[in-house]
């Protein structure tokens, strides 16, 4: 697998999915890690939220991400490696607010403490 470093951040997983509006919760596994995304439809501003369940869960809520023209956060989600881990995605939807199709882009990375 290549190494790939993106401002000093080493990426450490990447991928890119096309789910449905049916699919509002997804598991991703990173090494001995597992997240929870969550969708929540809603209205007002996106937004998105970090909450570990345990050492090795963390859920990460997406509150009201309905865009046509793409909404995306990077955020810390922890430590990992002594390092700090952190979580981006981008989410552009194609069709109505009732059937839709989403695509989602995910990123995690390790930056050195204090960079």
């Amino acid at each position: 697998m290549p190494v790939i470093r993106v401002g000093g951040e080493k990426i450490i997983e990447s991928g890119c999915l096309a789910i449905s509006e049916k699919d509002t919760e997804i598991e991703i596994q990173v090494g001995d890690l597992n997240f929870i995304l969550v969708f929540v439809p809603g209205e007002g501003e996106p937004g998105i939220k970090g909450e570990p369940i345990s050492n090795k869960l963390v859920r990460i809520t997406l509150s009201n991400w309905y865009s046509p023209f793409g909404t995306g956060f990077k955020i810390p989600i922890g430590k990992l490696e002594d390092k700090e881990l952190y979580f981006a995605i981008t989410s552009h939807v194609a069709g109505d607010k009732d059937k839709y199709t989403r695509l989602l882009a995910y990123t995690f990375s390790l930056r050195e403490l204090g960079q």
